[in-house]
């Protein structure tokens, strides 16, 4: 069944990934660092793109995000009083931003020869993305960031929602209902869709604005893995809204 997980239970943000890393004194040092190696895989594209918009070559830019995770993996990461600390899309540019300037080189002589990779990242895939993908290409580095980790964000949750729809063997109602998040009077007509689909006009507009309110519901939970404290919330998804328009 579709959307059962809607309502969650009282405290369930506390158990958000951004809050588990940040607790240092609580929980087990490695469903911390789990956390953050997720969180690092799934965002690391934005990293990538700032990196390349700084002028660096995609060689480089792989480097850097490697050696810069080495460092972020260190549970002392996070003992340094932060304004930024907060929300991870912040705290991530800024500790890169200073990874950059103070401890590359010395990192980079360290590991040249013999280092490792900590976290598997599809450099691959960030280079044809980054190659073909016009959208930050005039954008400064801190801009095309913001933006890029909006995109990511509205990307994991459609891969949610069609996981979803799959599970239910409901692929073909996902992929009528993806035009409706964005535009509600668009060139398909609830009525189109309800014949495409077999189903009734009614039926198919209370199914769509269920749809609505899934992504949104999402969305914010998605952000939500982001940030420390529930009142974030709402400031982070209008910056990201934001760097959408850009």
């Amino acid at each position: 069944m579709l959307y059962e997980d809607e309502t969650q239970p009282a405290g369930a943000f506390l158990t958000t990934r951004w809050s588990i890393i940040l607790k240092l004194n609580e929980g087990r040092e490695d469903d911390r660092r789990e956390a953050l190696e997720l969180l690092c895989q799934q965002y690391w594209y934005p990293l990538y793109v700032f990196i390349r918009r700084k002028g660096k070559t995609h060689e480089d830019a792989q480097d850097l995000a490697q050696g810069f995770f080495e460092r972020m993996l260190a549970r002392d990461s996070f003992k340094v009083a932060d304004e930024d600390r907060g929300r991870f899309r912040n705290f991530l540019l800024k500790s890169l931003e200073r990874y950059i300037q103070n401890q590359w080189r010395h990192d980079q002589a360290q590991r040249r020869g013999g280092g490792i990779s900590v976290i598997h990242l599809d450099a691959e895939g960030a280079f044809k993305r980054f190659t073909y993908e016009p959208e930050s290409a005039d954008l400064p580095a801190d801009k095309a960031y913001d933006k890029m980790w909006a995109e990511t964000v509205i990307a994991r949750v459609m891969d949610r929602l069609k996981r979803e729809f799959i599970a239910a063997q409901k692929l073909d109602q996902f992929e009528a209902f993806k035009p409706f998040l964005v535009d509600d009077k668009g060139t398909v007509s609830y009525s189109e869709v309800a014949t495409n689909l077999g189903m009734g006009v009614n039926t198919v507009r209370t199914a769509i604005h269920r749809f609505r309110h899934r992504y949104a519901r999402c969305f914010r939970d998605e952000i939500a893995e982001t940030v420390e404290k529930e009142e974030d919330v709402e400031s982070e998804i209008i910056e990201l809204l934001a760097a959408l328009s850009d």
